[in-house]
């Protein structure tokens, strides 16, 4: 290889954005922020939520100004992430939000029209380059940039990054599912169906949690979700939404801070549904269920609360609406007469008036069946 060949190749290395070498001299992200007055609050939130800043090689560092301009665009919320640990989980990804991991971006790297997005460690934050803004942020927001540190490169900010997931409205967000394992939609439509949406959006004083198992497990219980979005269905599948409603967030470091003092193999409490059932929640053997049923997905915050996707459904079993025959089902129902006969589709019904029933394995305690059908069964 040529002298002239080596040099020119070292230049191109030593030259290229992907390969930004900070100084050995230089301080790490944590002390660089600390050593700024504007930005020891959003230090201190990093500290606090237990997130080390120099996993990140781009930092996106909000000022105290943008914080509080944040805190009075919007009171609540900003209260209720800063100060409640039922919504922990959204401050913490709000926070790491604006910690990009792929790479070391100086303000002309990223604008330079070479890139859509910026990964961190719960998604990616987007470019437009057209209008020079990352998400809901604009370049002019960049107070300070090119802060070089022992990491990597900080910038200040005079505005917060909104992260798309807790800028929408839970529905919304499922419809858009970001989990890129498990869809979510079938549950956000039946929900739009059943006009349950103001419910499940609305900002509760101690947030919100959404049981949502995803489509593929509606696929794989053979469940007709076009029979659940008939006019004929519409309370059942009310009632099938409700039940995974629940009122309070219980995302995963809650419910296991909760528990955190009872006897080994009694980690769990009861909560009730917004249909007023009943579901148990453990943390036995360090797993979070519901039902005893495990979480795939735990801590999906959205801007009230958070979802869950589960790998259950929280409605009683025999209710669901299958693509199998009416038989499956009176086979299955120990509790319905052997002679009745039957000619058409089942339909099963919510029952509100067996509380005391607490067995779904023993007794069905919020369903019973309804005939559809041309004619009437016979029962003796």
């Amino acid at each position: 290889m040529s002298t002239h060949y080596f040099n020119s190749l070292m230049l191109l290395l030593i030259t290229s954005s992907w390969l930004f070498v900070p100084s050995m001299g230089q301080s790490n992200n944590r002390v660089t922020m600390n050593n700024d007055q504007k930005l020891r609050q959003f230090s201190g939130l990093l500290d606090n939520a237990g997130i080390n800043a120099g996993t990140a090689l781009t930092v996106f560092a909000p000022t105290s100004d943008a914080l509080e301009k944040w805190r009075n665009s919007d009171p609540d919320r900003f209260q209720k992430y800063m100060q409640q640990p039922e919504f922990f989980p959204n401050l913490k990804h709000l926070l790491e939000w604006h910690l990009v991991t792929e790479g070391a971006y100086l303000l002309n790297e990223i604008f330079d029209g070479s890139r859509e997005r910026m990964e961190n460690s719960q998604g990616n934050i987007t470019i437009n380059q057209q209008v020079k803004t990352i998400d809901n942020v604009p370049s002019t927001a960049f107070v300070q940039p090119d802060v070089a540190t022992a990491e990597g490169v900080l910038h200040a900010l005079s505005e917060v990054i909104i992260p798309p997931f807790l800028g929408a409205d839970m529905i919304s967000q499922l419809l858009n599912d970001r989990s890129d394992v498990f869809a979510l939609t079938n549950m956000a439509n039946l929900a739009l169906h059943v006009k349950l949406e103001d419910r499940i959006n609305a900002m509760y004083d101690n947030g919100f949690t959404f049981l949502v198992p995803p489509n593929r497990r509606f696929n794989r219980a053979e469940i007709d979700i076009p029979k659940m979005l008939s006019p004929e269905m519409y309370n059942y599948t009310r009632d099938f939404v409700l039940c995974h409603m629940i009122v309070d967030s219980y995302h995963e470091a809650q419910v296991f801070a909760i528990n955190e003092d009872k006897p080994r193999g009694e980690e769990q409490f009861l909560v009730i549904s917004e249909l007023g059932t009943h579901l148990w929640i453990t943390t036995t053997e360090d797993m979070l269920r519901f039902q005893a049923q495990e979480v795939l997905v735990p801590d999906l915050p959205s801007n009230n609360g958070c979802v869950l996707a589960s790998i259950a459904f929280y409605f009683e079993e025999s209710a669901y609406i299958h693509n199998r025959s009416p038989s499956h089902f009176f086979n299955n129902l120990r509790y319905v007469p052997k002679t009745v006969s039957f000619t058409s589709w089942i339909i099963l019904c919510s029952l509100h008036t067996l509380p005391t029933l607490h067995s779904s394995r023993q007794l069905p305690r919020i369903t019973i069946p309804v005939i559809v059908s041309d004619s009437s069964p016979n029962v003796s």
